[in-house]
């Protein structure tokens, strides 16, 4: 899938309201290129001035958003200390524990990683939509944006990656013997599981690539963070 199909795809499934807008913005870019130039100025001033209240309704939500993970941050100690959350045997009520705390973490992992691909979807938008307007609009302004756009709170925050680290550590600690990957992969096949079967598929993973889910794709987006970016 091409960056603009993982965009307009999330987007529709997480938080439609709080995104770019970028199909809209794109427009106005495009409108610039072909426009007389006494229009220009008025365009530009138009293209900036929607980016800079979108960006703010991004980097509000995001913010607040963020917020609510800490706030929400699934200690260990709700439920009972470590040695007694990891004791072997038979006692129902500890196993219950055990099991409603995998669960919440599992969540709250999945909650962490929903908010992570808005903040990369977004930011990557925001970057091809400078790239884009430099191109076409054969003008500077863009490199000045682009600075600002990177000092947002919403791309310089660094609580989220701290309770990805976090939460990795709580559960290695609890459920992997404090084995981080095993944690990593076991939380990632929660998140997958989990989103499939909200959206009534098989937790088996289909063979043929073109059938991957939308957080397949997304993961690979991931992975390819510090990759050329697609062309539109």
């Amino acid at each position: 899938m091409t960056f603009n199909e993982i965009f307009y795809k999330y987007q529709k499934s997480r938080w439609p309201e709080y995104f770019l807008k970028y199909a809209e913005l794109k427009k106005t870019i495009n409108e610039i290129s072909y426009a007389k130039q006494k229009q220009k100025p008025a365009l530009n001033n138009k293209f900036f001035k929607d980016l800079d209240k979108q960006l703010s309704n991004v980097n509000k939500f995001y913010l607040f958003k963020e917020q609510e993970l800490i706030k929400n941050f699934p200690f260990a100690v709700k439920y009972n200390d470590r040695d007694v959350l990891v004791k072997k045997g038979t006692d129902e009520p500890i196993r219950f524990r055990l099991n409603a705390y995998k669960v919440e973490l599992g969540s709250f992992y999945c909650d962490l990683r929903d908010l992570k691909t808005f903040q990369q979807l977004n930011f990557r938008a925001a970057r091809k939509l400078m790239k884009k307007h430099k191109t076409f609009s054969g003008l500077k302004l863009a490199d000045k944006k682009w600075l600002e756009i990177k000092q947002l709170g919403f791309n310089k925050s660094p609580n989220i990656d701290k309770l990805f680290k976090n939460t990795l550590v709580v559960y290695s600690y609890v459920f992997t013997k404090k084995n981080p990957d095993k944690a990593k992969k076991e939380l990632e096949e929660y998140r997958v599981n989990l989103t499939r079967k909200q959206n009534g598929l098989s937790t088996k993973k289909p063979r043929n690539s073109q059938a991957l889910d939308i957080w397949d794709q997304i993961s690979k987006l991931d992975n390819s963070q510090n990759q050329d970016e697609e062309e539109d």
